[in-house]
């Protein structure tokens, strides 16, 4: 059975505890019930003894006189171990009166100075019988009549009785504890077996997924290990989105680098004289290809897992005091709303990037103010981070904010730039899964919403 099974650890573990349980309370019921036989036994030797105190008078004679009847006929059978004598204070060592399982034998009473008599004035002690078997002994000083004369009354039990009776209950207590502790045991085999089986059937399902034969984890499983399941299909759901990204990133990729390349070759052949500032020109343009599509791959690696967040504030401070210096005419407002922290489910750089370009596009077209403000929403259960960014200048149409956002598009050729700003903007919020949108704004110009992710 392999420790590193969970099902065996939890046999194992609840293995020893059983043991250990039916051991303790083997010990513990079997050492009570010892000592409770044990003082039973005593008391029907006391029993037995007041029987023969109150049997036993003087005759004529002054000499002890009985025929008890203890009610056992062990008392009668020879060398039995159950015994009783009266015998005289002055001779011990000779009984006036004797059971007939003694045989006329007599008992070996210690002295007082080795067991000395309780307040009752009784006495108990170990004995061996006259033949050499056990015997559980009780001894009490009586006076009979109106003498001064002390007598000893000894009844004994036989010891070899009182631990067979012990051993039978007690292996029976065993037996039964046996039962009990192997049943148990496979009861807990049982439950752990079926208890795991909807983990067996999720590895079952793994396997497929890994071979190709399933897409996803599914079925019913319990609800302590649905949520695993649910993060087990979303991130396999995520590793194929990056899979399909990465597939469409490579083909845009290769598109965007056939141009280039295809322009190269062509005055090659040509042999142009402006082939070095054309192999300059392209080269570049070909390096902006490869590190957009670097960056786009990168953020999509990320989009669904939780491997980074980045806080708000900090960000967007560091931006308006850049943007400030650059553009010392505006007035430059952060709203950002809430006690709590907001945080980004994504890098830095990313947010970043992208209220950056947000900023340095309302900066171009604003007169005197811009205000960037954050909230955070629940939307279908997830919470998402709601950016607004405003500007008191011109203002876009419907139209003109749609094609601002497409590559290399500009509404104002008169501005400095490239165009690429608001596109940038919009491929990193596609990537986050995210949405960018056209508000109106309160200083009467142009309004952008930008809705990410939020990190709890």
């Amino acid at each position: 059975m392999a420790t590193s099974s969970l099902s065996s650890r939890l046999i194992l573990f609840s293995l020893a505890w059983v043991v250990f349980a039916l051991a303790a309370a083997a010990l513990v019921l079997g050492t009570v019930y010892r000592q409770n036989a044990k003082a039973n036994f005593e008391e029907l030797l006391v029993a037995h003894l007041y029987n023969l105190v109150s049997a036993v008078e003087l005759d004529d004679n002054g000499n002890p006189s009985a025929t008890p009847q203890l009610g056992s006929p062990s008392f009668v059978q020879s060398y039995s171990g159950w015994y009783w004598a009266v015998t005289s204070t002055k001779d011990t060592s000779k009984f006036l009166l004797s059971s007939q399982s003694l045989a006329g034998e007599v008992l070996t009473i210690p002295t007082t100075n080795k067991i000395a008599f309780n307040d009752q004035f009784q006495r108990f002690y170990d004995l061996q019988g006259p033949s050499n078997e056990a015997i559980r002994v009780v001894e009490a000083q009586i006076f009979l009549g109106e003498g001064d004369d002390l007598y000893h009354f000894v009844v004994s039990g036989n010891r070899n009785w009182l631990d067979d009776q012990v051993g039978n209950v007690l292996n029976s207590l065993y037996i039964f504890l046996g039962v009990f502790g192997a049943g148990t045991i496979l009861s807990i085999w049982l439950s752990i077996r079926v208890g795991l089986k909807p983990l067996s059937a999720a590895r079952a399902k793994l396997n497929e997924v890994r071979e190709g034969r399933a897409k996803s984890l599914d079925g019913e499983y319990p609800k302590e290990i649905k949520p695993l399941i649910e993060e087990v299909n979303a991130l396999i759901a995520s590793n194929a989105t990056i899979v399909d990204r990465a597939r469409v990133q490579v083909g845009n990729l290769a598109h965007a680098l056939k141009t280039p390349l295809a322009v190269m070759i062509n005055d090659a052949r040509a042999r142009k004289n402006t082939l070095p500032e054309l192999v300059e020109e392209q080269v570049g343009t070909m390096q902006d290809q490869v590190q957009r599509y670097l960056d786009r791959a990168r953020i999509a690696a990320r989009v669904g897992t939780a491997t980074s967040s980045c806080e708000v504030s900090p960000v967007t401070d560091r931006l308006l005091r850049v943007m400030k210096r650059l553009h010392p005419h505006l007035d430059f407002q952060s709203e950002l709303a809430g006690s709590k922290k907001l945080l980004f489910a994504g890098e830095t750089q990313d947010l970043e990037e992208l209220l950056g370009n947000l900023i340095e596009n309302a900066s171009k077209f604003a007169q005197s103010a811009i205000t960037i403000s954050c909230a955070t929403q629940i939307l279908n259960g997830a919470p998402k981070l709601h950016f607004t960014v405003e500007d008191d200048g011109p203002g876009l149409s419907e139209a003109e904010f749609v094609k601002v956002l497409k590559r290399g598009e500009r509404i104002d050729e008169q501005k400095p730039g490239s165009g690429l700003g608001l596109s940038i903007v919009r491929d990193i919020v596609k990537d986050y899964q995210g949405t960018i949108s056209q508000c109106e704004s309160r200083h009467g110009g142009l309004g952008v919403n930008v809705e990410l992710p939020a990190a709890t």
